[in-house]
């Protein structure tokens, strides 16, 4: 095997391995007004999946969305009824912590938080 083939094999072995060792965290929507829990530790490259339960109009506002997938931001700030959305934190993402809100339900304190390690 010549040496860049050895390379590559290491950095895809390198790569799946931080693929296989992702997890996805739970956040609730709750029809009290909170998500819970309220904060979570994540990595990068973790996904952050956020369920809407009871129905009520909630959706996902970062107080500072630079340095995530601008798109994906965008997507999480649509209302969202019953159902689920999710953000997969970029693997490149500063560890640091990112806080968020839901816009409809700010003033009642349903705010967040992910904490990257």
């Amino acid at each position: 095997m010549g040496t860049l083939a050895f390379v590559l094999s290491i950095g895809a072995l390198v790569g799946f391995a931080s693929a296989a060792n992702a997890a996805t965290v739970e956040v609730e929507m709750t029809n009290l007004l909170k998500f819970a829990p309220a904060s979570v530790s994540a990595k990068p490259g973790d996904t952050i999946v956020w369920k809407n339960n009871a129905g009520l109009p909630h959706n996902v506002v970062f107080e500072d969305a630079s340095k995530l997938d601008a798109d994906a931001a965008k997507s999480l700030g649509k209302l969202l009824g019953k159902g689920e959305t999710e953000l997969t934190l970029p693997a490149d993402l500063p560890a640091g912590t990112y806080k968020y809100y839901c816009t409809p339900h700010r003033g009642a304190g349903m705010a967040g938080e992910i904490v990257v390690q």
